[in-house]
C-alpha cells in the first residue's frame, strides 16, 4: 500500500515538472531571446573592486560574448539589457531566480532618465522587498516600441557561480509563481511526509535507522528552504546572518545523518569501511565552523566530503546487494540517481549545461526522487522488523509454552515422588504397627520363655535383610541412585548408615526415626552426630544429602 502511495506522488510530481517547463519565459543570462516579445542585447561586466558606481558603470565599455562561470570570481557582476519590448504586454517582472544573494540592485533607464531603481538582497529585511517572493523580481513597465537600458549589480560574498535571470510577461509571472509554488509546496510536502515517516516509525520500533532518516530527510527539507529563499521568506525574515549559514550548515548535517543511516541499515558497525565513514562524518562536521572564517573553503569541505559520500555509497549498496542484502538493492537506486542530481549541480554551477529548469532543479529533483526510494527501504526495512518481531513474539511464545510445560512436568514428577514418599512412609509405618503389636505382646505375656521368642522376632525383623532389601527397593524407585552415589563417595557407611540417611532424605523427624528404629530419641541423635563426623562434613544430615 505505501509503495502504490509513494509511485502516485511521484507521477503527480512528474506531471508537475511537465507543467512548470512548458511555461513560457525568457533565459536571458543564455540569451534565449523570443523576437515576438523582447529584442536587445545582453552585457555584462565583473567588478574586482567592488566599488563601482552607476554612473561610471554606464560610461564603461561592456562585454558581450556569453558570460563566463563565476565560480572563483570576489567581487560585484554587473548586467546590462538594452531592449525594446515589441510585444502588446507592457508589465513585465524579471527575476534572478538564485538566492542566496547579499545584495541586488535594478536600475532602469529611459534615454539615460532613471525611471525605476530598488536595492533588495539577503542582507536586508525580507519586508524590505517590493516584490516579496523568494527570488528577487523587479516589475518593470516597458511601453512598446521604446529602448530601454535595464541594469543590475549583483553582489555575494558567497559563491554566486551563475546567475539565472528570467524575464516574464504578467500573465506569464503570474502563471510561473502559481505553478512554482505548486511545485515546491508538493515537494516540500514529500519531504515532510518522509520526515513523519521516519519519526513515527522511530517512536513505534525505537530503531535508530528510523531517527537517523528523518533527521536526514529534515535537513535536506531545510536546504532547499534555503536554496529557494523560502526559509528567509518564512522562518528567518530578519536574520540574514543567520540564514547565510544555513545551506552548508544543512548541507551537513544531513551528510553527517545520511552516514549514520546507511551504517544502521546496512549494519556497518566495525572495520575499516566504519573509519572510513566515520572520517567522512568528522570532515562534514568541521565545514560549517569553516565558513566562520572562509566560505569558498566551507563550501569547498562540504562539496567535496558530499561528493565522496555518495560515489562511496554506490559502491558499498553494489558491493553489498552482490552478497545478497535486499536493502541495499533499494539505496543503490537511491543513491544513483541522487549522485546523477549532484553531477547535473556541478555541470550547471561550473556553466558545463547552461541554466535551465531541470539543470537549476536537478539535484532538488534527484533528492525527491532518492527520499522517495529510500522511504520505500524504510518501509521494507519496517515491514521486515515487524516480520521478526512477529517471528521472536511467537519463538517467546512457544519457549514459554515448553518452559510451562516443564514446569507441568516437574510438578508432575516432584507429586510422584511425594505420592512415593507417602507410600513408603505408610508402609513403615504399619512395620512399625505390627513392631508395636508384638512389643505389646511381650509386656503381655508372663511366659519368659515366649517373651523372649517374640523379642528375638522383633528384633529379627528390623534387622532382616529382606526388609532392608524391600525398603531399597521402593526407596531407589523415589530417589535413583541414592545409595549407589553415597556408597560410592562414603564406602565407609554400614546398612544402618545407610538406612538413618534414607529416612533424613523422606524428612522424617527425629521423633519419627526414633519411633521407627525402636532406639530413644537422645539415640537417634547422637547416632545423627556420629554419622555426620564420618561424613567428614561441617553441613547438617539434610545438607548433606539434597547433592545426592
Amino acid at each position: 500500500m505505501m509503495l502504490q502511495i509513494l509511485r502516485l506522488i511521484f507521477i503527480i510530481l512528474i506531471l508537475l515538472f511537465a507543467q512548470v517547463c512548458h511555461s513560457q519565459q525568457l533565459h536571458l543570462s543564455n540569451r534565449e531571446y523570443s523576437s515576438e516579445q523582447l529584442n536587445g542585447e545582453f552585457q555584462w561586466y565583473l567588478d574586482s573592486t567592488e566599488n563601482l558606481t552607476i554612473d561610471e558603470f554606464l560610461n564603461l565599455k561592456v562585454q558581450k560574448s556569453p558570460m563566463p562561470n563565476l565560480n572563483f570570481f570576489d567581487g560585484a557582476v554587473w548586467l546590462r539589457l538594452d531592449i525594446v519590448n515589441e510585444s502588446h504586454p507592457s508589465d513585465w517582472y524579471f527575476e534572478i531566480a538564485h538566492p542566496p544573494l547579499d545584495s541586488v540592485e535594478c536600475f532602469v533607464f529611459v534615454a539615460d532618465s532613471l525611471i525605476y531603481h530598488e536595492l533588495t538582497g539577503d542582507d536586508f529585511k525580507f519586508s524590505k522587498r517590493l516584490i516579496q517572493t523568494a527570488e528577487f523580481t523587479f516589475p518593470v513597465h516597458l511601453k512598446t516600441s521604446k529602448e530601454y537600458s535595464i541594469i543590475f549589480r549583483i553582489q555575494g560574498e558567497r559563491n554566486i557561480f551563475v546567475i539565472p535571470l528570467n524575464a516574464y510577461a504578467e500573465s506569464n509571472w503570474i502563471a510561473h509563481i502559481q505553478s512554482q509554488r505548486i511545485f515546491q509546496g508538493l515537494s516540500y510536502g514529500v519531504l515532510l511526509i518522509a520526515v513523519i515517516l521516519g519519526m513515527v516509525s522511530y517512536i513505534v520500533t525505537r530503531v535508530n535507522t528510523h531517527l537517523y532518516y528523518g533527521i536526514y530527510v529534515f535537513a535536506v527539507l531545510i536546504f532547499f528552504m534555503t536554496q529557494t529563499g523560502h526559509w528567509f521568506q518564512y522562518v528567518l525574515p530578519n536574520l540574514s546572518s543567520v540564514y547565510n549559514m544555513m545551506p552548508i550548515t544543512m548541507a551537513s548535517m544531513g551528510g553527517i545523518f545520511s552516514i549514520l543511516f546507511a551504517r544502521e541499515i546496512l549494519s556497518i558497525k566495525h572495520g575499516k569501511l566504519s573509519i572510513f565513514l566515520l572520517l567522512l562524518a568528522i570532515l562534514m562536521l568541521i565545514a560549517p565552523f569553516i565558513q566562520l572564517v572562509n566560505f569558498r573553503l566551507a563550501l569547498f569541505t562540504s562539496g567535496t566530503a558530499s561528493f565522496i559520500k555518495v560515489i562511496s555509497f554506490c559502491i558499498i549498496t553494489i558491493v553489498y546487494a552482490l552478497k545478497g542484502n535486499n536493502t541495499a538493492k533499494y539505496l543503490f537506486p537511491a543513491w544513483f540517481i541522487y549522485a546523477l542530481g549532484i553531477v547535473m549541480f556541478m555541470l550547471r554551477n561550473f556553466g558545463v549545461v547552461p541554466p535551465g529548469f531541470w539543470s537549476s532543479n536537478g539535484l532538488f529533483l534527484a533528492t525527491i526522487a532518492e527520499v522517495l526510494i529510500l522511504s520505500i527501504a524504510v518501509a521494507v526495512s519496517y515491514r521486515q522488523l515487524v516480520k521478526d518481531h512477529v517471528i521472536a513474539s511467537e519463538s517467546a511464545k512457544r519457549r514459554e509454552l515448553e518452559l510451562a510445560h516443564a514446569a507441568n512436568r516437574e510438578n508432575r514428577l516432584r507429586q510422584e515422588k511425594e505420592e512415593k514418599d507417602r507410600k513408603l512412609a505408610t508402609s513403615l509405618l504399619k512395620d512399625k504397627r505390627r513392631i508395636e503389636k508384638l512389643t505389646s505382646l511381650t509386656q503381655e505375656t508372663s511366659d519368659s520363655l515366649l517373651r523372649q521368642k517374640i523379642e528375638k522376632l522383633i528384633h529379627s525383623d528390623r534387622s532382616s535383610t529382606n526388609y532392608w532389601e524391600n525398603f531399597r527397593l521402593i526407596f531407589e524407585d523415589v530417589h535413583p541412585r541414592f545409595f549407589e552415589s553415597l556408597q560410592r563417595q562414603y564406602p565407609q557407611l554400614s546398612i544402618n548408615d545407610l538406612r538413618h540417611l534414607a529416612y533424613v532424605k523422606m524428612n522424617l523427624q527425629v521423633k519419627e526415626i526414633s519411633e521407627l528404629t525402636g532406639v530413644s530419641v537422645q539415640a537417634v541423635k547422637m547416632a545423627r552426630n556420629r554419622l555426620r563426623k564420618k561424613l567428614d562434613q561441617d553441613k547438617t544430615l539434610s545438607e548433606i544429602v539434597l547433592q545426592f
